[in-house]
């Protein structure tokens, strides 16, 4: 499960590329830039959890929204608990995604499909969705 993007490294003068992905490693959500020029040396960088907002722009530009949607019967403060523990939201953040029930988080694939296994983890039923699809 995971998802890279290809484009030109807009801080390389010689117009080499750099490599955009994110992916599910033993259950932690991992992103990482790779850059590759004949002329300057490789970088990479990576973390975990949610991308730099600039990466995760061009993965959800490249891959689409998704979202996870609670199957009916969930207990939304249950649900929204969970999700609040694994993406790390504030109280004010959650109280919004408690509104938008049962979809209970939008992002990119890789990132939904995360969200919906620690939900599965708890016994929690919940579908990944293309939005717009």
């Amino acid at each position: 499960m995971g998802q890279e993007v290809r484009l030109r490294d807009q801080q390389c003068a010689h117009g080499g590329f750099a490599h955009i992905g994110q992916s599910v490693v033993f259950g932690q959500l991992r992103w990482y830039r790779s850059t590759f020029c004949p002329q300057c040396k490789p970088t990479e960088e990576d973390g975990d959890g949610l991308p730099p907002e600039e990466f995760r722009r061009l993965l959800l530009n490249d891959g689409g929204y998704w979202e996870v949607r609670a199957q009916a019967g969930s207990r939304p403060a249950v649900v929204i608990r969970i999700v609040k523990s694994v993406l790390g939201l504030s109280n004010a953040e959650a109280f919004a995604q408690m509104r938008q029930f049962p979809t209970v988080f939008q992002g990119t694939q890789t990132e939904a499909e995360w969200v919906q296994g620690h939900l599965a983890a708890a016994s929690i039923s919940a579908s990944v969705l293309e939005m717009g699809a």
